[in-house]
């Protein structure tokens, strides 16, 4: 089996980040695939016809057969217990010697702060920019494993803050973290609605004008979570 360039999508949102990637390596005449399992969304890979698997089990089989240039791409290695699959993934890649690449998962560089034992274990990892940079600098690793590529994710953000606008905007969109807080900084879910509620409070007192919109993330509405009665709680308080 020649060499791959194998993405992890096992957290909900994941494709939306990965697909783009995955298409154009495919584009550059680069063959990829995908591990989709856990809380992974496999429905932009179907419309696009892009091969994956949906059990770790069927990726190790084929790794065993794969050439040595082999990437793994992961966007999930940081070293807390709910990336369990993303430490999975990278350890199976230097079993059989492939190249592992992590792409930094969210903007946790302040919260990581909290937990040391966030290494990232990829052979280069692409940070959003200087301070993630900075934070895994200061963790020890080299600086020729880290490269600072801004995040797709937050392009479209970009292009609307340059864009001029003809009037004042009239929502606030909010989007949710809580359940890295629960997960990372190790907060109970009363002390969460606190935060949110005293964040929601204040946005709503600057911007009396403007309808504020919370967005919970998509891991907070799985079981694992069940964060979407507390930010309906929050909802109701304000």
């Amino acid at each position: 089996m020649r060499a791959q360039i194998v993405f992890l999508i096992d957290h909900p949102g994941l494709h939306l980040l990965l697909v783009p990637l995955m298409l154009a390596l495919q584009n550059a005449r680069r063959p990829v695939m995908a591990l989709v399992c856990d809380h992974g969304v496999r429905d932009l890979l179907d419309r696009h016809a892009l091969p994956c698997v949906t059990q770790f089990e069927e990726l190790q089989l084929l790794a065993a057969r794969m050439e040595a240039t082999t990437v793994f791409v992961s966007a999930s290695d940081q070293q807390f217990s709910a990336h369990k699959r993303g430490r999975e993934f990278v350890h199976l890649a230097k079993r059989h010697g492939f190249a592992t690449v992590s792409i930094q998962h969210g903007p946790f560089c302040l919260l990581e702060r909290q937990n040391p034992q966030c290494v990232c274990e990829s052979d280069l990892l692409f940070t959003f920019g200087r301070a993630e940079y900075d934070f895994f600098r200061a963790l020890g690793m080299r600086k020729e494993r880290l490269v600072i590529v801004g995040s797709p994710k937050y392009d479209e953000i970009v292009k609307l803050k340059q864009t001029p606008r003809r009037q004042p905007p009239t929502d606030v969109l909010l989007l949710g973290a809580l359940h890295t807080l629960q997960a990372i900084c190790g907060y109970s879910r009363q002390h969460c609605a606190e935060i949110l509620h005293a964040l929601s409070s204040r946005i709503l007192e600057a911007h009396p004008e403007c309808v504020l919109r919370l967005k919970p993330h998509p891991a907070e509405g799985t079981p694992i979570f069940d964060l979407l009665p507390l930010y309906q709680e929050v909802v109701e308080r304000l």
